[in-house]
């Protein structure tokens, strides 16, 4: 994949978290219950051993940019 800010290659990989999910919040605003039971903003992720979860990524090393695909639709 190449990376939509510099044009280069991007690594692929995964980006992994331990224990909860991470998601994505609007600066200003906080998650709201009804936005965390529906997944909103969520990434989709794996877990192996109820412990580590684990998206699919691209990495761009030479801006340091990250894409990543929440598999939640709207």
């Amino acid at each position: 994949m190449k990376c939509p800010y510099c044009d280069r290659d991007m690594t692929s990989g995964i980006l992994s978290t331990h224990q909860a999910k991470p998601c994505f919040v609007e600066d200003g605003r906080r998650l709201t219950f009804g936005e965390s039971i529906s997944g909103v903003g969520m990434l989709t992720a794996t877990t192996s051993n109820g412990i580590v979860n684990s998206t699919p990524a691209y990495y761009c090393p030479a801006c340091r940019k990250m894409i990543i695909d929440t598999g939640v639709e709207k």
